[in-house]
């Protein structure tokens, strides 16, 4: 028997142009989706061991992962011959407590390209895996579940499950952000974002964790419209401020945004319990860096094969031997993956924390964008030596003409692949993503543009980038302040 299935997302466009405005929000909870996610995705009868390395093969971990959940799991015959061809890629074994075994097994997916939808949660509960790489990649979305925003953060774990949601923004205009959105999105076959300008709506399919971060920044860019409104309708600040009137403080907090209540980077990448001895020359790869790195701090190593060749072959390039502090662990590590051409990405901080290496010449490099951290602006200045970890955020920028010189912008973009810089143009906003190191060099340049100062001491590579934006203006004709 086949079974055919309608995609939710495009009955909710064709539902939504017979709504009234809020008619999809107030409905969203009707369709199943009211249910708790702890409900639908139940305690496992036991904990995992996942063997590290290339001695478990995926295949081997979902029979596993069935067996502790009791859900069944459906894999095609294109996927099934990925995941045997695939193993865990870990760094050392890994003992899974009941309560994480969903979550972590989807980390381990997700960083091999795959990504997990759900079928069914009535008994015979199931899921279906399905291989990023297969020619049937973008079926996935027609299936993502549908999650009402209400409950949207019990997904935030889930990095593999493909979820669908609508989110209320009653202050943005949809028409004119069309094109930021398109630009959010790195991978088509597993992300939409679909603006409902009628109802000031917008659908977005995605990964549970994806999803929950997007929403946060297009929640974030709704009160900053809704702030700006009020600014045009009490006058054009542009328009009123002299030479005299006083700048903005330090602007590391978005007036937009709640206070971030999130843990701090100190607690979420915590003093290693020991230093690193990085040995010279040819006599260390990043292979055995990266399993010296994990003993220190803790964290769970994970490479695809494409990256673990290339750190087999790359060596720490140190003309001497380098005794590492605990407090520096992280940032020299990071400085040393990222000028072997390696990013890194944060796939979990709840325990067992887990980082990911990609190299930035495999053929999924431009897809690893979405898998940067949001972090809020409040925070940005804490991830400024992370010089490898890739992060986005949103930051306020309400004195700069986005419009003019949003053509400009691109002076300051070296590495499409892991960088990006989006002008939000109807809240006065800027999203950044690439490097914690890089963000915030771009984040000081464009907070000096918008304050015509400064903001603390400038470093060189800070004033390269605002020399290349400045003539990059100039070349288009646009007149900019200049300090």
């Amino acid at each position: 028997m086949v079974l055919t299935r309608i995609s939710f997302g495009a009955a909710l466009l064709v539902g939504a142009l017979s709504l009234s405005p809020h008619a999809v929000g107030q409905h969203s909870s009707s369709d199943g989706g009211g249910v708790p996610h702890s409900e639908l995705f139940p305690m496992p009868s036991d904990g995992l061991t996942i063997r590290g390395g290339e001695e478990q093969s995926l295949e081997l971990l979902l029979a596993e992962f069935g067996r502790v959940t009791g859900e069944n799991v459906m894999i095609s015959a294109d996927t099934g011959r990925d995941l045997n061809y695939s193993s865990t890629e870990l760094i050392g074994d890994l003992q899974i407590a009941q309560a994480d075994v969903y979550s972590v097994v989807q980390d381990i997916l997700i960083q091999s390209r795959f990504a997990l939808i759900d079928l069914r949660r009535q008994e015979p509960r199931m899921l279906s895996v399905l291989s990023l790489d297969s020619p049937a990649r973008t079926s996935g979305k027609d299936r993502a579940r549908y999650v009402p925003s209400e409950r949207l953060g019990e997904y935030a774990l889930d990095s593999a499950l493909l979820i669908q949601t609508v989110i209320d923004l009653p202050n943005t205009d949809l028409r004119a952000m069309k094109g930021s959105f398109r630009a959010l999105v790195t991978d088509p076959s597993t992300i939409t974002i679909t603006p409902l300008p009628e109802s000031r709506q917008l659908i977005i399919i995605g990964f549970g964790k994806y999803v929950n971060d997007l929403a946060r920044m297009v929640r974030c860019i709704d009160r900053a419209s809704e702030q700006r409104s009020a600014l045009d309708e009490e006058g054009d600040p542009h328009e009123t401020r002299s030479e005299g009137t006083s700048l903005s403080p330090l602007p590391t907090v978005s007036r937009h945004s709640p206070p971030d209540e999130r843990p701090p980077h100190s607690e979420l990448f915590p003093v290693p319990s020991r230093g690193l001895l990085i040995r010279e020359g040819e006599s260390q790869n990043l292979t055995e860096l990266l399993a010296l790195f994990a003993e220190a701090t803790g964290e769970r190593v994970h490479y695809d094969e494409d990256t673990r060749s290339v750190l087999r072959r790359s060596r720490t390039g140190l003309v001497r031997s380098l005794e590492v502090a605990p407090a520096n662990v992280y940032t020299v590590v990071q400085d040393i993956l990222i000028r072997n051409g390696l990013a890194l990405l944060d796939v979990r901080r709840e325990d067992p924390r887990m980082l990911s290496v990609v190299s930035l010449d495999s053929p999924d490099r431009a897809s690893i964008k979405h898998r940067a951290r949001y972090v809020s602006s409040e925070r940005l200045r804490e991830y400024a030596l992370d010089s490898a970890l890739l992060i986005q955020t949103v930051i306020d920028v309400p004195n700069v003409d986005l419009r003019e010189l949003r053509h400009s912008f691109r002076a300051l973009i070296v590495d499409r692949n892991t960088t990006t810089l989006l002008p939000l143009v109807t809240s006065g906003q800027i999203l950044l993503l690439g490097s914690g190191e890089t963000v915030n060099y771009l984040a000081s340049v464009l907070w000096c543009l918008d304050q015509g100062r400064w903001l603390g001491e400038a470093s060189d590579q800070e004033r390269v980038l605002y020399e290349a934006l400045l003539k990059a203006a100039d070349r288009r004709g646009i007149e900019v302040k200049k300090l």
